[in-house]
């Protein structure tokens, strides 16, 4: 962790704030008033400045189920590897850090929501929309038999873990 800049300006302002006090108190009035001034003028500009800057690196698992995929329309037809796009959906009134997945531009799942907060970042420090690839398969329920679409997907960046 370490201090932003504007965070000493606005301390500099309140130690000449407390200096013009003590020059007013020794009789050196105009020292003391430029100080005063000089302090307010550093303190106001910069008293909303952020008092820590933190540096984060997130490693994250770039591997993640498709969530959704059955509520999608999802067909046969997507069955096999794909290449499609990640895209952070800021608008979306059920998750505020939604990642839906999209490929051949249909909409075809998301990123699970327990793994969506830090892939919403991520993509959108990049632009809001990443590329990706992954894979859909088909499966049975083994309670009753029916046919089930679940697959994964991965971010295509170089900097993913």
């Amino acid at each position: 962790m370490r201090q932003s800049f504007e965070y000493y300006l606005s301390w500099v302002g309140l130690a000449a704030i407390a200096a013009g006090i003590v020059l007013l108190f020794c009789k050196s009035f105009y020292a003391g008033a430029i100080s005063i001034i000089a302090g307010i003028i550093l303190f106001s500009a910069f008293k909303g400045a952020k008092k820590n800057v933190y540096e984060v690196t997130v490693e994250m698992d770039n591997n993640f189920s498709i969530a959704g995929i059955n509520k999608m329309g999802v067909n046969d037809s997507f069955l096999g590897d794909f290449n499609g796009i990640d895209v952070a959906e800021d608008d979306n009134p059920y998750d505020p850090n939604a990642v839906s997945i999209w490929v051949r531009g249909k909409k075809v799942g998301y990123i699970p929501k327990k793994d969506s907060l830090v892939v919403h970042q991520y993509i959108l420090q990049n632009g809001g929309q990443v590329p990706c690839e992954g894979f859909i398969t088909q499966g049975e329920d083994d309670d009753d038999g029916h046919l089930f679409y679940w697959g994964k997907v991965s971010l295509l960046q170089n900097d993913c873990k």
